[in-house]
């Protein structure tokens, strides 16, 4: 049985690093939580390209994945519907997560002139 967080008991933190992109210094996630919403936002992705916001199980090391660093277990992994980059590289979450306890959640996405294809954004940790 999936279970929904408490939105109102979640914290968020500072998680791993971003890497750099095809568009520049990388993709930067931010987030913010309210009673009902936890609101994501990340900045400086490749524009008008699609991409989805992962998360999963906190690991102490990040892994290479694609062009970018994964910070969570691939095993653990969920994601949340497709959300397209604006022309500006911004895309938007605004809902509920699985519950999971504590989760890393990225924005994963695609950037096709890269080296591998797709990058991730840096880390934030979401704890109940």
């Amino acid at each position: 049985m999936i279970t929904t967080l408490l939105l109102a008991s979640l914290t968020i933190t500072t998680g791993c690093d971003t890497t750099p992109n095809s568009a520049g210094p990388g993709a930067i996630l931010e987030g913010t939580v309210d009673v009902n919403t936890l609101h994501l936002h990340v900045s400086g992705a490749i524009p008008d390209t699609f991409g989805t916001f992962i998360y999963g199980a906190p690991i102490a090391n990040p892994v290479p994945f694609y062009d970018g660093r994964l910070c969570s277990a691939w095993w653990s992994l969920r994601r949340t519907p497709i959300a397209i980059t604006t022309l500006g590289g911004e895309a938007w979450f605004d809902g509920e997560l699985d519950s999971m306890g504590t989760s890393v959640v990225q924005y994963f996405y695609r950037d096709t002139i890269a080296e591998y294809g797709g990058n991730l954004s840096n880390g934030l940790v979401v704890s109940e």
